[in-house]
């Protein structure tokens, strides 16, 4: 075998084991950013659920509020409603001032 026979040979071994060597990073490569892209899909999926939990509970909260403060607004209108009615009023122009307020500027 001469001289070039064997530095063919050689580079075509050198060659394949480049090509191996890229074939085997590219695969944990992918890998990597396929198990990235998998924990990334189920923290996302967690925070989901989470804010979905907390704007329920917001929701109900709410709703919880408001029917007691229906219910003590029902109360006292029964007790006094001209006081109901009266504080109703002052409190619809305080909103209508704040409202002008805030156009001027």
């Amino acid at each position: 075998m001469s001289d070039i026979d064997r530095n063919i040979d050689a580079a075509k071994a050198t060659a394949d084991a480049a090509k191996t060597t890229v074939e085997e990073t590219v695969a944990r490569a992918s890998d990597a950013v396929n198990d990235t892209a998998q924990q990334a899909t189920e923290a996302a999926a967690d925070a989901i659920g989470t804010i979905s939990e907390q704007a329920t509970a917001a929701v109900s909260t709410a709703k919880d509020a408001t029917a007691d403060g229906v219910a003590y607004v029902t109360s006292q209108y029964r007790e006094n409603p001209g006081r109901v009615i009266a504080i109703g009023a002052g409190a619809v122009i305080a909103v209508g001032v704040i409202i002008a307020v805030l156009r001027r500027r």
